[in-house]
């Protein structure tokens, strides 16, 4: 009956599916072959795996497929250029597979041609040459002639892989259609050095895009601002950089009123001002590295009023929690998602403040990921309270603080219990502070409670910080199979479960040995657990 349905009802139902199940539906029937084809296509080059080179066989089919999408005017010039084609080349392919093509990553297609290119010429010195060259332009004539569904250029970094030595960049606006084509794009990615001539090109021609992704490294920032300038409709920027960029600041400053999501990276690179007058933003991230923050950087950005931002990550070594604090009052209950890390906070008092924050101004909040001081913790029940529909739950480090290398821990057993009494619902995932410790008596306690107040079916992945005993490890094992823990190996509890117990009974049979025979002991540790010493001290570590 599933046949019968359109083929729209169709596709959305595949497109929840993964590359692996799809590939599967596939062999149904044709119904559903001429279905899946184009949503396997439309973003083929995304399925590449940059740490695995054996994916790179995959990626010279890819090219295959394409050249023989080729008109035959295109495979003689080829010829012609002496293009070694293997003889499958000539043969008719069963879809039209460049006209689905949605998303084209340029370096991956320039890197897995040269590839391809060796393999028949079976050489491996890869090095660009005319014929890499010239296969690269038909292909790309191919795509931007051939395919009104072009949406994304990218210009993703070069990857340490067989590739080859140099990258060869065309200027796609002198190809046949490529004004048309690329006029229709939607979202633009650079992430790395390219030509400006490229930028200016896309900011000639592309005047729409709703995405721009972009690294910042080399000397192209006026291309960059001109790009920006020529935007009508843009909605996500995501931006790397070391450096403040007021070019591109100023070519923006009137191009931001309908940006939903900003992400910079690196440092903050952009004045945060200029997006106070960007009211619709859903989802906010800068994660800098250095300690260059300031109140000034933060004042007008905290003071605005975002109603419909649900995603707010700041993370960076010093934040004034005071203006954070104010940040998430005036999203009035939109946030879903906060993730808020730094090193430096600035008085105790308005650490408690911003999380008396949360608790009273995010009733909506799903994911949370915050630092919390040692003195703090004492209102983290209380916090759990109002955020009623939590379902991954992490705090960061509370105390940095290191006396020879020794971390100061922090005794949480009197204050997990009560987050037990008031654990959310739905809650998934609890990590604690790596430096927070706690009684086998106390983490009994909190799953008591928690057995009580998940809702049925409602898994627990708890990840642990210091100083576990064996009583520990089998409160989790015993918990686990209760179905209150999640301890399937895909989690993080899971994972770690087997080294808990391999370093707990390491440590015994080594303070047990009275005779101070540590050879013999490390033999008996690595037969009873199957963990050499070197690899109990690794985990330990």
């Amino acid at each position: 009956m599933i046949s019968l349905f359109p083929i729209e009802i169709l596709q959305k139902i595949f497109s929840q599916l993964n590359i692996n199940v799809l590939h599967n539906c596939l062999l149904v029937n044709r119904y559903w072959c001429a279905t899946v084809v184009p949503l396997l296509w439309q973003k083929p080059f995304d399925f590449f795996d940059y740490h695995k080179v054996q994916i790179w066989n995959k990626g010279s089919n890819l090219t295959q497929v394409y050249v023989s999408c080729l008109s035959n005017e295109s495979k003689n010039t080829l010829i012609q250029a002496r293009v070694i084609l293997p003889p499958q080349i000539f043969i008719k392919p069963t879809f039209d597979y460049a006209s689905f093509l949605q998303c084209l990553d340029y370096i991956l297609l320039f890197q897995a041609t040269g590839v391809w290119i060796d393999e028949n010429e079976k050489i491996s010195h890869r090095k660009m040459t005319y014929r890499h060259y010239c296969v690269v332009e038909e292909l790309c004539k191919l795509f931007l002639h051939h395919s009104s569904n072009l949406k994304y250029l990218k210009y993703d970094k070069s990857h340490a892989l067989p590739i080859a030595s140099d990258i060869g960049y065309i200027q796609l606006k002198y190809l046949p259609g490529a004004e048309i084509c690329l006029s229709k794009l939607e979202g633009f990615c650079m992430m790395d050095f390219i030509p400006n001539e490229i930028i200016f090109t896309i900011a000639q021609v592309a005047h729409n895009l709703k995405e721009i992704k972009i690294e910042i490294s080399c000397d192209n920032d006026d291309a960059l601002a001109t790009l920006f300038g020529s935007q009508q409709n843009l909605k996500s920027l995501i931006i790397y950089a070391e450096d403040y960029l007021p070019t591109i600041a100023e070519a923006l400053r009137n191009r931001i009123s309908k940006l939903k999501r900003i992400e910079l990276n690196w440092e903050f690179s952009l004045p945060l001002d200029l997006f106070a007058e960007s009211t619709e933003l859903e989802r906010f991230s800068a994660y800098q590295y250095s300690s260059i923050a300031t109140r000034k950087i933060f004042e007008v950005f905290s003071n605005t009023k975002f109603k419909k931002l649900q995603k707010l990550h700041l993370i960076t070594p010093k934040l004034f929690l005071d203006q954070i604090s104010t940040l998430i009052s005036n999203t009035e209950g939109s946030l879903i998602d906060l993730n808020i890390d730094y090193e430096r906070a600035k008085g105790i008092k308005y650490c408690k403040e911003f999380i008396i924050t949360i608790g009273k101004t995010c009733p909506n909040i799903r994911k949370l990921r915050i630092f919390v001081p040692d003195e703090v913790v004492p209102l983290l029940p209380s916090l759990l309270v109002s955020c009623t529909k939590l379902q991954n739950l992490e705090f960061l480090t509370g105390d940095s603080r290191e006396e020879s290398d020794i971390i100061i821990t922090f005794n949480v057993s009197k204050y997990l219990p009560e987050m037990g009494k008031v654990l959310p619902p739905k809650l998934s995932n609890f990590f604690m502070s790596y430096n927070w410790v706690l009684t086998a008596e106390s983490f009994r306690e909190f799953l008591e409670y928690s057995e009580m107040r998940l809702e049925p079916g409602r898994k627990i992945d708890f990840n642990f910080g210091k100083e576990l005993t064996i009583e520990h490890v089998e409160i989790v094992e015993e918990y686990g199979i209760k179905g209150i823990l999640n301890i399937h190996p895909s989690t993080t509890l899971g994972k770690h479960l087997k080294f808990f117990r391999n370093q707990i009974e390491w440590r015994n049979i080594i303070n047990n040995n009275q005779n101070n025979n540590y050879n013999r002991a490390y033999a008996q540790v690595e037969k009873l657990t199957g963990v050499s010493h070197e690899e109990s001290f690794m985990v330990e570590r």
